[in-house]
């Protein structure tokens, strides 16, 4: 299953490197993380540092691209459970993707991504504080 990185979360791929997103960059150089983008989230990490990996990741094989259009149609159905986030694009992407890992400090987002009646299974969260020993275990699990 891809992660997902939420574009708050893109400058933390500059130098200097934050140790989370370096084990993300770690993972995905091995090809043992897919990255998930697409939609409006595409579009706004095609604004950050991120934007020079994610065309690297997509010559290696690591990224995992939704269409447009799956995407806003998945938004309709998501907008009718009433999520607490303005991010329903990343949720979208979420259940199409089938990804249950995401990279982000939005609070909001964060309960939404852990409300079984929006994302279910449920996903995990990681940020900037997860010990790496955590952030190693999850990439692991979430692999491939």
């Amino acid at each position: 299953m891809p992660i997902i990185i939420d574009a708050n979360r893109a400058s933390e791929f500059s130098v200097p490197i934050e140790p989370t997103a370096f084990l993300i960059l770690k993972s995905a150089a091995k090809r043992d993380a897919k990255v998930a983008v697409g939609g409006k989230l595409l579009k706004e990490l095609a604004k950050t540092p991120l934007s020079a990996l994610l065309v690297e990741w997509g010559r290696l094989g690591c990224l995992i691209r939704v269409g447009n259009k799956e995407i806003e149609s998945e938004e309709l159905s998501i907008n009718s459970k009433s999520p607490v986030s303005n991010d329903v694009h990343v949720l979208a992407l979420a259940i199409l993707s089938k990804s249950r890992l995401l990279y982000t400090e939005d609070e909001n987002l964060i309960k939404d991504f852990k409300n079984d009646k929006i994302i279910f299974p449920s996903g995990k969260v990681l940020k900037r504080k997860t010990p790496p020993g955590s952030v190693g275990a999850l990439l692991n699990l979430h692999a491939g």
